[in-house]
């Protein structure tokens, strides 16, 4: 239920910015996270005719976090708390803002 809840007031604000192509920038703030709480992006990338999943850690330090990493195209993404909570989300190569609640 708490996972509906966060997806549900996740609103995102996309704003074109010069970033390297096959690039993404995802930019978020966070209340009610821990100082150090960890988040990890888990999004599909195809490689040489395979499909991987690829896994980018980060932290949340004065309520903010930062990924940044290769992509070629929109794609699904998952945000996953060090609580187990998860978010579902959309990325693209591009700078990307994202407000959590």
């Amino acid at each position: 239920m708490k996972r509906l809840l966060i997806a549900a007031v996740v609103s995102f604000m996309l704003l074109s910015c010069s970033v390297p192509k096959d690039t993404f920038i995802l930019k978020g703030e966070i209340s009610g996270a821990d100082e150090g709480e960890q988040i990890t992006l888990l999004y599909p990338i195809l490689k040489d005719g395979v499909w991987y999943e690829r896994e980018l850690s980060t932290t949340v330090a004065e309520g903010e976090f930062l990924f940044d990493g290769e992509l070629r195209e929109l794609t699904f993404a998952r945000m996953v708390f060090d609580n187990m909570d998860e978010v579902q989300l959309f990325i693209e190569p591009r700078r990307l803002n994202i407000n959590l609640e």
